[in-house]
């Protein structure tokens, strides 16, 4: 798709943006990332919710397994993904959940970690989602490509792309 990041190599502009933004709205914040840690965990607990007690939530384990075509490393990368969404909808600081996944970019290994694969997967998402509403976010160019944006956005834009793709 137009626009999409998906497989480029990063530049790390964006990366120190959204750090230097974050800086510069919490001078002397060295808790940040407690912040998001804490919104990211609050995020599985939803998934155990919905998959636990097992008997219970069987029917949703097994229909996200077959989803993820019975991978069980896509599942825990789905389940990084949900979770890490959730971070950047709950957390004070959405910008510093987007920068943990940026931070996990490239994932250049053949079969990347849960939580690089899941944030990926949720950049990815948010990527389009962007890419397919100029509408709601106008400061965004569409002539160049979204990630390396991302910081232009407030975080309540951050908070509402992430709103828009988290399953």
């Amino acid at each position: 798709a137009a626009g999409s990041d998906r497989g480029e190599v990063l530049d790390p502009g964006v990366l120190l943006r959204l750090l230097d933004a974050y800086a510069r709205r919490s001078p002397g914040g060295r808790w940040g990332s407690l912040g998001t840690l804490h919104a990211h965990e609050n995020g599985h607990v939803i998934d155990i919710r919905r998959h636990l007690p097992l008997w219970n939530g069987l029917p949703a384990t097994l229909s996200l397994l077959a989803l993820e075509g019975l991978s069980f490393a896509r599942f825990e990368a789905v389940l990084e993904r949900r979770a890490q969404l959730a971070s950047v909808i709950d957390a004070p600081d959405p910008d510093l959940a987007i920068s943990e996944m940026i931070e996990m970019l490239p994932a250049e290994e053949r079969e990347p970690e849960a939580h690089a694969a899941g944030y990926r997967d949720g950049l990815d998402r948010i990527v389009r989602h962007v890419w397919a509403r100029p509408d709601l976010y106008p400061q965004v160019h569409r002539s160049a490509r979204v990630l390396p944006q991302l910081d232009r956005l407030s975080l309540e834009q951050l908070r509402r792309a992430a709103r828009a793709v988290v399953d």
